[in-house]
């Protein structure tokens, strides 16, 4: 019997923290995505993702440090909150606090793009492929938009094994649509994703599993 995929030490295999679109505009505040998101504990298991990979990096001993990765969203709709230099929506193209990157970290690297895929017109390829990344750790929002669409992409563009790429169940958050609830909209989201384009795990098998755990 087959042992399912599992996320390996990340002292022994090159690994990425990629962070999708958690930015101030994506909330329910202004109800433009939708009036209810999914995963209430989704901020604290981002920042608890971030903060074990930023003091793995930082430990003197740490020879094989963990590429973090920050993709926001800069919309092309003058109406959306994620438009640069919204009148409407101020800030809202902004990280939230949960997912700021640290711009004087050799470690942290930060692109944007205008579609859905985090790989299309962005050298996120590129840059996965140079560091030789092994296993590949997705969190974001929204679990049926770009971080369904970026997850799809990484295993068709083959960038690490399929059975080496994880999506953070509890840091990824849907809203509702279509008359669904937004947890279910999320459940089904990643559950089209399980076993298929990657695994779905949660923060706390992610942290286990690369041993990042205090």
């Amino acid at each position: 019997m087959s042992h399912p995929p599992t996320i390996s030490s990340a002292a022994n295999t090159p690994t990425a923290l990629l962070l999708i679109d958690i930015q101030v505009g994506l909330n329910t505040s202004n109800g433009y995505f939708g009036s209810e998101r999914s995963t209430p504990s989704f901020e604290n298991n981002v920042q608890s993702l971030l903060s074990a990979a930023r003091q793995y990096n930082d430990k003197p001993s740490t020879t094989l440090p963990i590429t973090i990765i920050h993709v926001f969203h800069k919309s092309v709709n003058a109406d959306s909150p994620l438009f640069p230099h919204s009148s409407d929506h101020p800030g809202g193209i902004d990280f939230q606090p949960c997912a700021q990157p640290v711009e004087s970290s050799e470690y942290e690297t930060v692109f944007s793009k205008s579609t859905n895929s985090a790989f299309i017109n962005t050298p996120l390829e590129t840059h996965l492929r140079s560091k030789a990344i092994g296993q590949l750790i997705l969190a974001g929002i929204a679990s049926d938009h770009c971080v369904s669409t970026s997850t799809r992409a990484a295993a068709d563009l083959a960038v690490v094994e399929r059975r080496n790429i994880f999506i953070v169940s509890d840091a990824t958050a849907a809203f509702n649509k279509g008359g669904f609830d937004a947890e279910t909209v999320h459940r089904v989201s990643l559950a089209s994703l399980d076993k298929e384009f990657a695994n779905v795990v949660s923060t706390n098998e992610v942290l286990t599993g690369l041993a990042l755990a205090n």
